[in-house]
This record gives C-alpha cells, structure tokens and sequence, in this order.
C-alpha cells in the first residue's frame, strides 16, 4: 500500500510588535508543558483521510494489539518446538499471555511494530470511509465488542493489581488516555465490519467465467501432480527400482535388499552358533525367510506350507486366465509363512526370531516411503520458470507425463568441511506419478460443532484431587454433557433469534466470545463418525446430529456444502484482486494519507518516562 509522507507548511511570516512576542512565548511554554506530559502526541496525525483519522496515539494502540498478538505466537512457536526454547520460555510463563506482557514493556515506543500498526491504520481509515459512503454504522452489537475490549482491558489490569490508566501508560504508551483507547478500537471495529461486507460484496459478483479465467492464468496455485518417493538406501537397488511401477513392488525390492544385508549375521547368532539343525541348509533358509517376510508384511497373499499345487490342468487354466493387469497378476502370486510364532520347535522358532528382527528393519526402511507428495503446476514453455524448475519439476510436468510413470533421479551435491575438504553425495531416488495436472474438486463442508469428553480429576501441587471442567462434585461422562446440550440444542432451533455459539456459551460449553463454527471441513480431515454424518447424501443446513468416536463425543449443526475447492480458492482470489482495486481507488479518493514520522514524534514524547 502506498505511503504518502504528509508535506509540512512552512511557518507564515508574521509582523513583530511586542504583543505577538507575547502570545508566541505563551503558546512555546503550553508546547512544552503538554510535550513534557506526553500529552502533544495525540496532536499528531498518523494517518487521515478526508472524514478520518488516526492519531500517532491511537496508532500506539494498533502497534500494542499488533505486539500482543505476536509475542504470544511467539510464546506457542517456542512451545512447539518450531523455534528454539533457548531461555526456557515455556518453563518460566504459564501461558502466552503472561510471556507477551512481561515482554511488552521492551518493545512499547520502539517502533518494533509500527510497521504493521501502520497498515491497519490505513486499512481502518479507508474501510471506515467506505462504510460512511455506504451508509453502514456501528450498531448496539458492535457497540458492545467495543464496551467489551475496554472490561477486559480492565480486568487484565486488575489481575495486574494496577489501574486502567497506569495500564495504559506502561503497555501501550505514556500520554494516552483511555477515550483514546477507545476511539482506536471503534475504528477498527467499523473498518473490519465494512471490510467483511465489501468482501462478501466482491465475491457474490464473481462469475463462472472469472474463476475459470484466474484458474488457467495461474494453474500453478491450482494444478498439482501427485507421486510416490523413495532414497534408494544403496545405488545397487537402482536398477531393480526402475522396473518398479508400485509402491508394493518397490517394497519387495526393499525386503529382499533388506534380508540380503542382514540375513547372514541373524543367521550364525540364531542358527549357527545356536548349534541348531538346519536341515534345509541356510540359502534354503534364507528362502524361507523371505517368503515368510513377504507373505507378513502384506506383499504377498500367503498360503499354508502344506497347501498342494496346483495340477497341469489348473496351470493351463491358469495361464488362460492372465490379464494384462499387473496388480491383478500380483494378487494370484503366492508365498508361504514358514515361520510363525506358534512354532515351538528350536530351529523354527529360531527362524521367526530372525524373521521378526529382520521385519523390524524393514519397517523402518519402508516407513520413509513418501505417500501421496505433491508439486505444483510448473509451465515449462516459460523459460525462465523451466531453468528454475527441480529435474523432478522437469519430469512431472514434461510433455506426455501420464499416471504410473517411474523414474529414478540422480542428483548429486557437493559439501565443503571447515577444513576445505570436498564430498561429493549421490542420492537416487524412485519417483512413480499418481496424479497428473489434479483439480482439488472437493466439496468441503462448514458446521458447527462441539467435542465432549469425560471429566477427570487432576492432582495438584498440594496433592489434593481436585476436579476440573466442572463447579460441581460429581463429574460429568462425556456422553451425558453431549445429551445435555442435543437436547438444549433442539429447543433453542425452535426460536427465531437462535444462536449456536451463544448457546454454548450460555451453557458453559464454551467460553465467551469463542466459536464452534468449523469452516472447509473435508472428509479426510474430519473424525469418521462425524466425516460419514458431514458427507451423507442429502445432508441439508439445519440438520443436527449427536456421534461418537470411542468415549469422546460430538453434537454437530450442518451449515452448508461449499462449491469446489479449486472454485472457493478462485473466487477468493478474484475478489481479493477486486478489493485491492477498489482499496487503491478509496485510497485516492479520499485522500489517504500516511505520516511515516508521527511514530518519531510518538518515540520521543514517550522517552524519559518511566512504565511503573
């Protein structure tokens, strides 16, 4: 967005005579009187436009808001683990919260978030301005969002054990006053209720064809290719990976690579040293492991050791009945469990030992399979898109790529140590096409729902038990509290003003202010017991249910089924494109400026005073 520094008048020429002496002296002691006090930052405009604007005070406010939030991600980045813990964030504060205030005070007048606090502001401005024009107010619903921001302002104070005002001054900013506070908050109230009404406003008017037209023009954030990958874990297996159109196949290069490399050690600990007979001498042995190995692990459909085979007549009948599909062919293959763990028998019983730890490396191995990857559209008539593109881009997306295609990579990397010595790396790695040029043609769906689950007691540091998730004694099955708020839920359906969430509030299911609306749910990421009830022909908005997954349960309402993914992603992005068109267009209409310097003036009038 464009930042129009505001242009300062030069001070007009005045005649000199002792009586304009005296006001300028007057008016200079005032100045300074207020600049001392922090009072003169909110003279200054931050951003303005022809009907609004946002003092260098009430800026503070959107850089606080801006600083609360993302010291208290950085809280749960450090928490999970995507960050560093280095100073043991997560030991010393017990929430998010607590962390971002303690660090508040570190960053308030640094101008570290005046950045972000800035483009808020402007959006504000332009969205308020937009809401005027359209004739849009705040109504007694918004009006409470605003009188409910400022109680909790006060009750986190209060848990501070300070007041609103010394609140305010040392984690927003000295000088600001709490109708400020305000002020800034109902702007942006106004500004995002308009924001969302031009947005719903720009989507319903997208067409067909536009979407259709943004989806060829950027088939890269819609079209995908999907594939299956695999390191060869040794450059031997490259030759056999190539012949290899499944993941299955693949697999069985896998194991017999795998009882290659290990067999033998297993062997002389299990066998030979064992001093156990073995009268199918070892590569017979080795045989049998392999089979009971593929047979296991799903390879291949096993048999019983003494099942007979089949006749002359049957292998005719036999070879008649080949089809030219490989998986089907694979299906008729056969091997046998030769080792069990009902064997008792030394020798066999050795056998399945040998099996077993040879399985668990396999597991392992087979584990690092990549199922179900995916790249995005690359178009290779560009030329500069085809030099930047992968040797695996250049592949998926080469002329002719069709499902079921294999190929082996070989990429080579060169790393230097601190002594200057080079090593050459050569990885080889499987790659087979599952998906070619995919439209995600998902139907999501959006609902509301609430999880319910038993209550359960927690030992405190005092070592007393004492209940959590309930006032009172006894506690509540999760089944009971998800009968208890179906039955609610019915009832309150018959009334005109229902509300889910406020339902759930009011019921204590849900804290204040939170929602139980889930939007784009897809079938893969929902429970199955609540995915088969989302995704039930005929499911209609309105319909309610009441499901379980083991002990946990779930009251859900359906809204709606949302149209193709593909055709909700293009029509966000249609839209977007047309409001920041008709953002750019406010912002010269109305004259939008922005001030890059109040936030200096606001730094300064902040210094030298103290955050008690």
């Amino acid at each position: 967005m464009n930042q129009n520094a505001k242009t300062k008048r030069p001070f007009p020429y005045v005649s000199v005579c002792l009586a304009v002496i005296a006001v300028l002296i007057a008016v200079v002691l005032v100045f300074s009187a207020l600049e001392s006090s922090g009072i003169m930052g909110k003279m200054d405009t931050a951003v303005k436009s022809d009907n609004y604007k946002v003092s260098a005070n009430e800026l503070a406010v959107y850089e606080y808001q801006v600083a609360l939030s993302s010291l208290a991600n950085q809280f749960w980045y450090y928490q999970y683990g995507l960050i560093q813990d280095t100073y043991g964030v997560t030991k010393l504060y017990s929430n998010a919260y607590e962390y971002a205030y303690a660090q508040l005070p570190l960053y308030m007048g640094t101008g570290a978030f005046a950045s972000d606090a800035y483009s808020y502001a402007q959006q504000y401005v332009v969205y308020c301005e937009g809401a005027t024009a359209a004739g849009v107010t705040m109504d007694a619903e918004d009006q409470t969002a605003v009188d409910n921001y400022m109680k909790d302002l006060e009750a986190t104070a209060e848990s501070l054990g300070i007041t609103l005002k010394t609140f305010i001054k040392t984690y927003i900013g000295a000088g600001i006053s709490v109708k400020e506070v305000r002020s800034a908050f109902e702007k942006s109230v106004l500004g995002a209720k308009y924001a969302e009404i031009k947005n719903e406003e720009l989507s319903d008017a997208v067409t067909e064809d536009e979407m259709l037209k943004y989806k060829e023009e950027n088939k890269g954030s819609f079209y995908k290719n999907f594939y299956h990958s695999y390191v060869l874990v040794n450059e031997s297996l490259k030759a056999d990976a190539e012949k290899c159109d499944t993941v299955d196949e693949l697999k069985e290069v896998i194991i017999k690579y795998m009882v290659d490399t290990k067999f033998d050690d297993l062997y002389k600990s299990k066998i030979t040293d064992a001093k156990l007979e073995d009268t199918n001498g070892k590569d017979k042995t080795e045989e049998m492991v392999l089979e009971t190995l593929l047979a296991e692990l799903g390879i291949k459909k096993p048999v019983a050791e003494d099942e007979t085979t089949k006749g002359d007549d049957a292998a005719e009948a036999a070879e008649d009945d080949k089809t030219e599909d490989k998986e089907e062919d694979k299906k008729e293959e056969t091997y046998t469990k030769h080792f069990t763990s009902a064997d008792k028998e030394g020798y066999k019983k050795a056998g399945y030992e040998i099996v077993t730890a040879i399985k668990s490396a396999i597991t392992t191995e087979t584990g690092k399979i990549s199922q179900d990857a995916s790249t995005a559209y690359v178009d290779l008539s560009d030329e500069d898109a085809a030099k930047k593109a992968t040797d695996l881009q250049k592949w998926l997306f080469g002329e002719g790529r069709k499902v079921g295609d294999v190929k082996v990579i070989t990429t080579e990397k060169t790393s230097t140590d601190k002594d200057g010595k080079e090593t050459k790396t050569t990885t080889n790695t499987w790659y087979v096409v599952t998906k070619v040029m995919f439209l995600d043609e998902e139907k999501t769906k959006d609902a509301y729902y609430l999880t319910f689950t038993d209550d359960k007691k927690d030992e405190k540091a005092t070592g007393t038990e004492a209940e959590t998730g309930s006032a009172s004694t006894e506690l509540k099955k999760g089944k009971d509290k998800a009968e208890e708020f179906y039955k609610a839920l019915e009832e309150a359906m018959k009334k005109e003003d229902f509300d889910f969430d406020k339902l759930a509030t009011e019921l204590k299911f849900q804290a204040e202010g939170a929602t139980a609306l889930k939007e784009n749910i897809t079938e893969k990421g929902a429970v199955s017991a609540l995915a088969d009830w989302l995704y039930e022909e005929g499911r209609k908005e309105g319909d309610i249910t009441k499901v379980n997954s083991g002990s946990t349960y779930y009251v859900a309402y359906f809204v709606e089924e949302n149209d193709m993914t593909w055709k909700v992603n293009a029509r966000a992005a249609v839209a977007s494109e047309k409001q920041q068109a008709w953002f750019d267009e406010m912002v010269k209409k109305y004259n939008v400026t922005v001030d890059t310097e109040a936030v200096e003036t606001e730094t300064e009038n902040h210094e030298g005073h103290d955050h008690d």
